[in-house]
């Protein structure tokens, strides 16, 4: 009979035993919760301020486990980003600039004759339409005067034209 009471008080205390372990090992896996939930809620939270273009936002844990490790690469991360778009905006804005003086140039070539640095026929057209809107608007009038070299076709023939083109020129 002792030793049932033994067993039975044995029993029990290995119950209790058990039951704040399990108390211990719950309490350890809610705080290890906790803190996994809130890192990734700071780590959420930075990262929906950064897919809003917001690059100063960085992330800071002192723990000195995988949070931290994982915080430090989500910095570096950010900064890289920050740095590849800062890199690609001076690019965009380079290429800007020469696109912008490539069509200045192509608008030069299409509207310009380049050997008499005359308009030519269809920028003429356009200028001449200009004027006219405002002479109309203005009640002023204006002149065109146009002149026309006879027999240059001669002047290619027996001289040619390398010669025809500097006297277009003068």
């Amino acid at each position: 009979d002792e030793l049932a009471n033994i067993k039975k008080e044995f029993k029990i205390e290995i119950a209790f035993i058990l039951f704040f372990v399990n108390i211990l090992v719950l309490l350890g896996t809610l705080f290890f919760t906790q803190k996994l939930i809130s890192g990734l809620h700071v780590l959420s939270s930075a990262a929906n301020k950064i897919s809003n273009n917001d690059y100063s936002t960085r992330v800071e844990f002192s723990s000195n486990d995988e949070l931290e490790h994982l915080g430090k690469t989500f910095n570096k991360m950010v900064e890289t980003i920050s740095s590849n778009e800062a890199h690609l905006q001076q690019i965009v804005k380079e290429k800007t600039l020469e696109l912008e003086q490539s069509n200045k140039e192509l608008k030069q070539l299409a509207s310009v004759d380049s050997l008499t640095q005359i308009l030519n026929r269809r920028s003429f057209f356009e200028y001449a339409e200009k004027l006219l809107l405002i002479s109309k608007r203005q009640k002023q009038s204006f002149t065109i005067v146009m002149c026309d070299l006879d027999h240059f076709k001669t002047i290619n023939d027996t001289w040619g034209h390398a010669v025809g083109d500097e006297v277009l020129k003068k």
